[in-house]
């Protein structure tokens, strides 16, 4: 009989260790399984909220580019209305077709903004350009440029009554296709004809 107490000691032995192996593994598991779908989740919040993050930083820079962008068409806007100012100063006789064909005066009113911008002068009062980048343009009437860049039309009016101006369209004109169309009114040559 002392024979069999051992192995049943054993035995008994046997069950506790089983038993308390699987009351400590099953809890275990269970922890280290819903850790898992935890950072799953952590994971993908973290991947979503970069993602927000990102975009409202790319509204925001983009915004900041383009208010940088308005404040430098203006300044240049601004600048070319000052420089015209000085020279038709200088030249109170001249007509708009003595400035049409003076060089000088065209490289004062048609100048370089940024890399694909440039100025452009208009008679507010008939809406006739004066002076653009495309030749095809000068001298022509503006009322016809709302068919080819919507809502021209009714910028122009705001041109007559408005000064300074400031406007964004965007659109397709006669030298093809534009992104944003920057407008400024910044000085008004009076009796030149």
């Amino acid at each position: 009989m002392s024979e069999k107490r051992p192995k049943d000691e054993n035995h008994h032995l046997a069950k506790m260790i089983v038993m308390m192996l699987i009351l400590s593994l099953v809890p275990l598991g269970a922890v280290g399984y819903l850790s898992l779908q935890d950072e799953k989740t952590i994971g993908l919040g973290a991947a979503n909220d970069a993602q927000v993050m990102g975009e409202q930083i790319i509204d925001d820079s983009t915004l900041a580019l383009n208010t940088l962008g308005a404040q430098v068409i203006q300044q240049k806007a601004q600048d070319v209305a000052r420089q015209i100012e000085i020279y038709l100063a200088d030249h109170p006789e001249a007509t708009v077709t003595d400035l049409q064909n003076d060089t000088f005066f065209s490289t004062i009113a048609v100048q370089p903004v940024g890399q694909t911008g440039y100025t452009a002068l208009t008679d507010v009062d008939t809406l006739i350009c004066r002076f653009h980048k495309n030749p095809k343009l000068v001298n022509s009437d503006l009322h016809n440029l709302n068919a080819s860049l919507p809502g021209s039309g009714a910028l122009c009016h705001r041109a007559k009554a408005e000064s300074p101006l400031m406007a964004t369209m965007t659109g397709k004109n006669q030298m093809g296709p534009c992104g944003k169309v920057h407008v400024h009114r910044n000085c008004k040559c009076h009796n030149r004809r």
